[in-house]
């Protein structure tokens, strides 16, 4: 195991199809309380990088930095 705390977020639209779409991040402990779902987005968007893929970027992970696509 890598001993690591990842933030997962996912997102689907129901009304439209292939809008499926998930982030994932490293979490660095001093930070890990301080991660709410009102602030997860914002939290995965200042993150030197993190994974993200979905039936939305026809991808099961790629790497990506910045905003995303929600």
């Amino acid at each position: 195991m890598c001993q690591r705390i990842w933030i997962h977020y996912f997102v689907e639209y129901e009304s439209f199809s292939k809008s499926g779409r998930w982030y994932k991040g490293i979490v660095s402990k001093k930070d890990r309380s301080q991660i709410t779902p009102e602030n997860a987005v914002e939290y995965l968007e200042s993150l030197e990088w993190y994974v993200y893929g979905g039936s939305f970027f026809e991808s099961t992970g790629t790497f990506g930095q910045g905003k995303l696509t929600l």
